[in-house]
């Protein structure tokens, strides 16, 4: 699976789990378009919606061992599926020095496949693995491996994790990420009948991990974009920013 078709499994997930946590129906014909359409294009009644969705990078060097160990999972997920495995979701929570080489790729690769086909569970079901239960070969590598089988999950999403503090992000960096995107509405308009931001405050990613506080949830943020939300971790939920129109 290349970096392209991860990045937008992850995107096509982050929407279903917008739609499920917002009491939205997800629309079965949503679209990926290739720019300057949004990341998602889905119908909500009559109306076209686009929906850009983008996520916070706050520590680069994180995001390089991130970087190499998303190679890693979707190698794994692609090998998994592609020898007549089931979607999962799959959450891996690396021990918190971990820190994969490329030489070693294939080989952690066939091993993680082997570990999920060996507890991979009934549909309904989850099989968590934690530290006692993996074995020993992995437990200087990885801290605990959780791996669910929803019955409605149509595409398996595997994903990354390790454990460090959360952080906290203020308004100000909160309106930099909807400035940032602002110079691709007016194409998304083309398109669309409403455009939507959609900020993910993700706790699977150490370099994008922050928790929305009272202050920035409760602020007014200057956007050309329709409606602006924050897709929440602890706990899940969604969010919807107060804005104000404004032309950039």
């Amino acid at each position: 699976m290349s970096p392209i078709d991860s990045l937008k499994r992850e995107e096509k997930y982050f929407y279903e789990r917008f739609c499920e946590l917002s009491g939205r129906i997800v629309d079965s014909l949503a679209e990926q378009l290739e720019p300057p359409a949004p990341d998602i294009v889905f119908r909500d009644g009559e109306r076209k919606i686009g929906l850009e969705i983008t996520r916070i990078v706050s520590n680069q060097e994180d995001r390089r061992v991130e970087e190499e160990l998303e190679r890693l999972l979707a190698e794994a997920q692609s090998t998994f599926e592609g020898q007549g495995g089931p979607p999962l979701l799959v959450a891996v929570f690396w021990s918190h020095n971990f820190k994969p080489k490329k030489s070693n790729r294939r080989q952690l690769v066939s091993g993680l496949v082997n570990l999920v086909l060996q507890n991979n569970p009934n549909i309904g079901d989850e099989v968590d693995l934690g530290w006692h239960n993996l074995p020993k070969e992995w437990q200087s590598i990885l801290h605990r491996v959780g791996i669910h089988r929803w019955p409605k999950l149509h595409q398996g999403l595997w994903q990354n994790s390790k454990a460090a503090a959360v952080p906290e992000k203020d308004e100000s960096i909160l309106q930099d990420c909807v400035t940032k995107k602002e110079k691709h509405v007016t194409g998304y308009r083309s398109l669309c009948n409403e455009v939507w931001f959609l900020i993910v405050a993700e706790t699977n990613k150490v370099s994008s991990w922050w928790e929305l506080n009272a202050s920035a949830s409760q602020a007014t943020y200057r956007t050309s974009f329709d409606r602006v939300f924050v897709l929440a971790d602890w706990p899940r939920r969604v969010v919807e920013l107060r804005t104000a129109s404004f032309n950039y």
